[in-house]
């Protein structure tokens, strides 16, 4: 993994290396959904898996006989 990071200063187009720390440092993550967005997300995407898994044991069940 690089440890070091080359970036550039847009008003002066000056290229500086800067250790990997110090960008992170610098430039801290910036969540682009709310946290209760995210959240729900999640919850619909666990929520559409067990829909799926669900669907694909009647599949099974049914091409095994068992419901008549």
């Amino acid at each position: 993994m690089a440890t070091t990071v080359a970036t550039r200063n847009p008003s002066s187009s000056r290229t500086r290396v800067v250790p990997l720390e110090q960008y992170i440092a610098e430039h801290p993550t910036v969540r682009v959904f709310p946290p209760t967005s995210e959240r729900a997300t999640r919850i619909a995407m666990q929520t559409m898996w067990a829909l799926i898994v669900v669907s694909l044991v009647i599949l099974v069940l049914d091409e095994a006989g068992l419901f008549g």
